[in-house]
């Protein structure tokens, strides 16, 4: 889970930390730019010349300038600062994850 949020206990879904799945018929993909991986990635099942030129025409061509894009490689203390500017962003996220999941009937 993103910045090391629990999941609520309700919501029994198996949760990675791959930028793009590919999973049996499904293509899943989470992060900004992980939506560009996906498109790509959709652009390949027509060919990897389409694929590529997907990319090219985007100019994708990722070089972050820092190595703080997971809680991985952020450290600790970047990530407890980012919870506590988010708090209640990620309470009222998790609040809705919670509705939405109970309204699926996704619960234990």
């Amino acid at each position: 889970m993103p910045l090391g949020i629990s999941r609520p206990a309700s919501n029994a879904v198996e949760v990675g930390t791959e930028r793009v799945v590919v999973e049996r018929d499904r293509i899943t993909g989470g992060g900004v730019t992980a939506g560009i991986d996906f498109g790509v990635l959709a652009g390949k099942l027509c060919g990897e010349e389409t694929a590529k030129m997907i990319q090219l025409l985007l100019e994708y061509n990722p070089a972050p300038p820092f190595n703080a894009g997971s809680p991985e490689s952020a450290g600790d203390i970047l990530v407890e600062q980012v919870k506590q500017f988010g708090k209640q962003l990620i309470e009222a996220s998790l609040e809705v994850t919670e509705k939405t999941a109970l309204g699926l009937g996704i619960n234990n």
